[in-house]
């Protein structure tokens, strides 16, 4: 008797399984092949962590965001001109203004950015761990002007960090080569960063094709 029961028991356990394994490769296959302009409701982990890698992706933005934010806001406060420079009408009347113009609108792009993407990142897990996906799939489309517009905040503070970089170095050579090295390193770093940045930009686009962002 006992090993009828054994037998019955370990058929009816191999039955739940293979019934559970044919359930999640429909439900993959249901999420793999669905329209992706449709709202999906987070229903498999397949899905759940899909979502949730997509919304840590916004850490990247974050994280060079306030890096870049944080050099912007210190040249501001404590940038000085070199020794040899200060007292010529040049440096002091239009290069040192420039210098913290430029970290100063870095620094708003910036923390635009880390502002939006932050708060997206902290909404969208809350919404994912408390399983409320149609409010994820509403908060992320009502959202997405403003990351449309951080995206942009973000490009800018790169492009304009990067300047900044030209141009402290610049004014740190000597007197003579300053401007000639500036107008070189800066060209150079416009022209290779735009032009690498919109290949990148567009090699992307496939990715969010025929999707809300």
């Amino acid at each position: 008797l006992n090993v009828v029961q054994r037998t019955f028991s370990e058929i009816f356990e191999n039955a739940l399984t293979n019934n559970k394994s044919i359930l999640e490769e429909v439900l993959d296959e249901d999420f793999l092949t669905s329209s992706s302009d449709e709202p999906k409701n987070l229903n498999h982990e397949r899905d759940f962590f899909r979502q949730a890698m997509r919304v840590s992706a916004w850490d990247q933005y974050v994280l060079v965001s306030t890096l870049c934010s944080s050099i912007g806001f210190n040249t501001v406060q404590f940038y000085n001109l070199h020794a040899d420079h200060e007292g010529i009408f040049l440096f002091e009347k239009f290069v040192a203004p420039l210098i913290r113009t430029t970290a100063g609108i870095s620094c708003l792009n910036g923390l635009y950015a880390t502002m939006v993407f932050s708060v997206s990142i902290l909404y969208g897990k809350t919404a994912l761990g408390m399983e409320k996906d149609p409010e994820y799939d509403i908060f992320l489309d009502n959202t997405l002007k403003q990351r449309k517009q951080a995206f942009t905040s973000f490009s800018r503070c790169l492009g304009l960090f990067a300047l900044l970089v030209v141009f402290v170095l610049s004014e740190s050579l000597p007197t003579k080569i300053a401007p000639v090295i500036g107008i070189l390193l800066g060209g150079s770093a416009v022209y290779v960063g735009f032009k690498d940045w919109e290949v990148l930009f567009d090699e992307a686009k496939p990715i969010f094709e025929n999707r809300n962002e």
